[in-house]
């Protein structure tokens, strides 16, 4: 894997640069968490959450993500390196439009990060643009996605069913109209 990437930063990619590689990369190397916000205003205090998708490698790997970045969006950061750490990129994915169709093109092929990807995928489908019509227990919804997000690292096999049950079941109890109440059903038949 380190020849294949070496030759990628040398702006070659490798032939088989598949969704199976993209999947496999990802899985080593990437990250998907989420952006904490806490809003000023009428909401302040209230913490507002999105996911996140990152990849970060050292510099030598900015071809590789400047290609990745070029075919599904997102955007480069650059980190300057201290002391004997090397100066560092990394891809980042927060448009949900981006982040949907990079994650919905090879989440089934993922291994470690798949149940991750599937619970960020449920969370833009059933909760984004949502969060501003929910009141009172929202906020108990936003901090479950991110401590199952969490928990998802420490144990890759935790189910995201069992994260998007929960998570509906918080969204019902703030919900004024109570229309979540198939979200995860809806989801995982879906996904079926």
């Amino acid at each position: 894997m380190e020849n294949v990437i070496k030759d990628a930063t040398r702006g070659n990619l490798p032939p088989k640069f598949t969704w199976d590689y993209v999947a496999g990369f990802f899985d080593g190397e990437g990250c998907i968490d989420v952006q904490k916000m806490y809003p000023k205003g009428a909401h302040q205090g209230q913490l507002y959450v999105r996911p996140r998708l990152r990849l970060c490698l050292s510099i030598v790997g900015l071809d590789l993500l400047t290609q990745l970045r070029d075919q599904f969006g997102g955007h480069l950061c650059h980190r300057k390196g201290h002391g004997n750490a090397k100066p560092s990129v990394s891809w980042e994915i927060l448009n949900e439009a981006d982040m949907r169709r990079f994650l919905s093109r090879f989440s089934d092929k993922l291994v470690l990060k798949r149940e991750q990807a599937r619970l960020a995928l449920w969370w833009l489908e059933n909760v984004k643009g949502r969060q501003k019509h929910l009141h009172g227990d929202i906020c108990a919804a936003r901090h479950a996605f991110v401590e199952e997000l969490r928990a998802m690292k420490q144990d890759p096999q935790r189910l995201s069913e069992r994260a998007t049950q929960c998570i509906a079941a918080l969204m019902r109890q703030s919900d004024l109209h109570s229309d979540v109440e198939t979200m995860a059903e809806t989801t995982m038949a879906r996904a079926a």
